[in-house]
């Protein structure tokens, strides 16, 4: 046992076992939209010399532009949900549900147009990765308890 947690759980809340303050899922929101901001930002590096010596279209193209689109969705957000955590709530559910149809939406665009059998397993990865970030978004947007907890202050 660490940290007083079971090893081998049998649900995947292991980690959402008391209430996720306002504070706490908002910044869930931020990392995931600052993850996706860098790797935005990497692709556009990283695609810009293979782009010289031949043309980089369909879904490698969209890659840079997909990061930094779904960086601005999840960073607002987050925002949304430290500033205002009410109605901010039932946006983060709404966000949260469009984020994983584009997570899987993009993974099978990449499927169906590569036929490369490596890339086809990495559009795989990155898919079954993004829907582990969504999964533990939902459940940290499940567990959301607007009051103050802890060391989040009093409003005044």
């Amino acid at each position: 046992r660490l940290f007083r947690t079971p090893v081998f759980t049998t649900d995947l809340t292991f980690g959402f076992r008391r209430p996720v303050a306002k504070t706490e899922c908002a910044f869930y929101f931020l990392l995931i939209g600052f993850f996706y901001f860098i790797l935005g930002i990497i692709l556009m590096i990283g695609l810009k010399p293979m782009t010289a010596s031949l043309p980089v279209t369909g879904w490698l193209g969209i890659q840079p532009a997909f990061s930094l689109l779904t960086a601005l969705c999840l960073i607002a957000i987050g925002v949304g949900l430290y500033l205002d955590g009410h109605t901010a709530v039932w946006v983060a559910r709404i966000g949260t549900l469009l984020y994983a149809v584009l997570v899987i939406l993009n993974g099978w665009i990449g499927i169906v147009s590569t036929h490369v059998p490596v890339a086809i397993f990495i559009a795989v990865i990155c898919s079954l990765t993004g829907l582990g970030m969504v999964a533990l978004l939902g459940i940290a947007i499940d567990r959301y308890a607007p009051e103050n907890i802890y060391s989040q202050g009093v409003p005044g």
